[in-house]
């Protein structure tokens, strides 16, 4: 018998365990390997990649084209549909050098045809589905497996996250039927109850090894009454290597008509985040009473790998069977690697800009290579909910565009909108947020005669001293760094930004590494009318710094 119960998110405990325990299972392909049609009749090819088997990782670089290992197991035209497992297969031996890797071929036959069987030490690359009477796999279907994430990289946290964070289950490992006698209002277990929690895979319900074990010795508990929950709870965070010394446990009732405070904290809120919950019997009420709790977990053989998973009976019976760890039990959880706005580039306007249907790009990973399932744009700025999936076409990489039009014009701050690009695969969705930002531009360049306080205006930032050897650049504060040339004869320098932003703290000589603030005098803190330089022509106050001498070098300073 089992029991399902919510997860203890992110454990600091089982995390480092379990992955420990999975580097020396894993068993799958990691990249590549994808086969495809040759150039005729059954002839087949078979992509460059690498895989893991049995935790021993192996790299193959060679692509082998039109290779014969499916076209010598069949003959033309076929006389029934036929099922063709292609597979890797390697055998770890302590030699050098390694023992090379080979390629084969499972067939079946029939209507439908059986799944071809796998042989050990082999990992499955593709099933090829061909039907009777053809020749060639011009009309075949041939399925590629599934990619399994890399334990070397942040893709194992990934795994461990599903592995651990999802549905705990609690196995039965010994110990009698529980009986509730509604007479007297006894709950009675006739023998030591022994349980393991074991994390297990979110969609397929295989089991890792055992995270916990715990003992309840043979006894009664009384005063349960007629709608209520009998339970345990044992504790992660005591947990020791070997799992070998089970521990005490004792049961509890929650009397869900009359709760007392105590036992309800401890089913509800065990506490610590290193805790379990086992349900051992619900009484009345809409619940279910549970009993017959089996005779416990089958034992692996003897010459079986340690920490291997337990499967549920496929068939939906009683039975369970421990097996390895096989690339199906890994489910791919998209992630979106990079989203960026494209127009306007890298996601920077003026302000007061009307940026019209603002384009994006996105990447996801861990898809199968299929991209998302489902994909929406959204913002902060209205209710705009735009699904992109299209955008993506099947693939990992989409492009895609919002519909609406967005204009910051308020002076002081920066401006911005946040896009959130939500995407899913079907298994866990993943969200990625970018800003749209409107910043002010910082002005430099140089300039002969000093025009004095009240002339530092818009024709002077944005013309004349940027006509020798100046620049301009969208900012979101002041700091910046500025690299000019030398001018054609000695001038002031200049430089200016929106006056909110405040003063100047700092100038590096970036050629000295010296600092050189005083050099420069901030000549006019609050010069009005400098506009924008689109149609919004929105005023700002500039502060303005000047050279305290005629410059004649080139300048390469960072300002902050």
């Amino acid at each position: 018998m089992t029991q399902f119960i919510e997860p203890n998110r992110e454990s600091d405990l089982t995390g480092p365990k379990v992955l420990d325990r999975l580097q020396s299972l894993r068993t799958g392909l990691l990249s590549g390997f994808l086969v495809s049609a040759g150039s005729s009749g059954f002839l087949i090819n078979i992509a460059s990649g690498r895989l893991v088997n049995a935790g021993t990782t192996i790299y193959d670089d060679a692509t082998r084209n039109d290779s014969t290992i499916l076209s010598s197991a069949l003959s033309a035209p076929l006389g029934a549909n036929t099922h063709a497992l292609v597979y890797a297969q390697y055998a770890y031996q302590d030699t050098f050098p390694p023992a090379a890797m080979t390629f084969d071929v499972s067939v079946t036959t029939g209507s439908p045809p059986a799944s071809p069987s796998l042989p050990a030490d082999s990992v499955k690359l593709a099933d090829i589905f061909i039907a009777s009477g053809e020749s060639d796999l011009s009309n075949a279907q041939i399925i590629n497996s599934p990619k399994v994430p890399d334990l070397g990289n942040a893709d194992g946290d990934v795994l461990i996250e599903r592995l651990v964070n999802s549905n705990l289950n609690v196995f039965i490992d010994g110990g009698g039927d529980i009986s509730y006698d509604s007479g007297t209002d006894i709950v009675t277990w006739t023998s030591d109850i022994v349980v393991r929690s074991m994390t297990v895979t979110h969609q397929e319900k295989y089991l890792s090894a055992p995270l916990a074990i715990g003992e309840i010795a043979a006894g009664t508990i009384g005063s349960v009454g007629d709608n209520a929950i009998v339970f345990t709870v044992f504790d992660r965070s005591t947990v020791t290597e070997p799992l070998s010394s089970p521990q005490t446990l004792t049961m509890h009732v929650l009397d869900l008509d009359n709760p007392d405070p105590a036992e309800r904290n401890l089913f509800y809120n065990p506490g610590t985040r290193e805790q379990i919950v086992w349900l051992a019997m619900t009484v009345g009420g809409t619940l279910v009473q549970r009993a017959g709790l089996g005779t416990g977990l089958p034992a692996p053989s003897a010459a079986a790998p340690p920490y291997l998973f337990l499967q549920h009976d496929p068939l939906g019976g009683t039975a369970h069977a421990w097996a390895p760890i096989t690339e199906d039990l890994i489910v791919s959880i998209l992630s979106i690697s990079s989203l960026a706005i494209t127009t306007p580039s890298s996601g920077i306007t003026e302000l007061g800009d009307n940026v019209v249907t603002p384009q994006l790009s996105a990447t996801t990973i861990n898809d199968g290579g299929d991209g998302p399932t489902t994909a929406t744009l959204t913002n902060d700025d209205n209710v705009e909910s735009k699904d992109v999936v299209s955008g993506f076409g099947g693939t990992s990489s989409g492009t895609f565009q919002s519909d609406q039009s967005y204009q910051k014009s308020a002076t002081g701050a920066n401006g911005q909108v946040v896009f959130t690009l939500t995407a899913d695969d079907g298994n866990t969705p993943d969200a990625e947020t970018v800003n749209l930002n409107w910043y002010r531009y910082t002005y430099w360049g140089f300039e002969a005669s000093d025009p004095g306080s009240g002339n530092y205006d818009n024709t002077f930032l944005k013309t004349t001293i940027q006509a020798d050897q100046g620049g301009q650049s969208l900012r979101s504060g002041r700091g910046v760094t500025i690299s000019e040339p030398a001018p054609a004869s000695a001038k002031y320098f200049y430089f200016a930004f929106p006056a909110w932003k405040g003063a100047v703290t700092s100038i590096i000589d970036n050629n000295t590494g010296f600092e050189v603030l005083s050099a420069f005098t901030q000549v006019d803190a609050a010069q009005a009318g400098i506009t924008t330089e689109n149609a919004a022509a929105i005023a700002e106050n500039y502060r303005v710094y000047r050279s305290n001498s005629l410059q004649t070098g080139a300048i390469n300073i960072t300002v902050s």
